[in-house]
């Protein structure tokens, strides 16, 4: 993804479905925070549906737990490697979301950091 976008990490669904249509009007992208845990959300694949219905192209930022390392670092691949095949298998369901992409962070362990 290239231009204009937003990070999402801390808004509520609502929020960052309140911005889409000012979002698309700027040609803008999100990447969402997605931790492990809303993977299979509804609520999370509507919104992404409602972003790219509104050509608001949206990528997962996949986090993990805080105890888990938060970011994919060091200490966590293999966790980051199991929720990045949960988030492909629900992405290839029906019912999945829209995203895009994946946005991967390369940081040290949260603990570390």
């Amino acid at each position: 993804m290239t231009g204009l976008g937003v990070w999402a990490e801390l808004l509520s669904d609502t929020e960052v479905s309140a911005a889409l249509p000012a979002l698309s009007r700027v040609g803008a992208r999100v990447g969402l925070a997605l931790p492990r845990e809303r993977i299979g959300d509804p609520a999370v694949a509507a919104l992404s549906r409602r972003a790219a219905g509104l050509g608001v192209p949206m990528r997962a930022w996949l986090l993990l737990s805080r105890e888990e390392g938060y970011w994919i670092g060091e200490t966590n691949v293999d966790a980051f490697a199991n929720a990045l095949d949960a988030f492909l298998r629900w992405r290839g369901a029906t019912d999945g979301p829209a995203f895009d992409g994946v946005s991967v962070d390369l940081e040290p362990d949260y603990e570390y950091s």
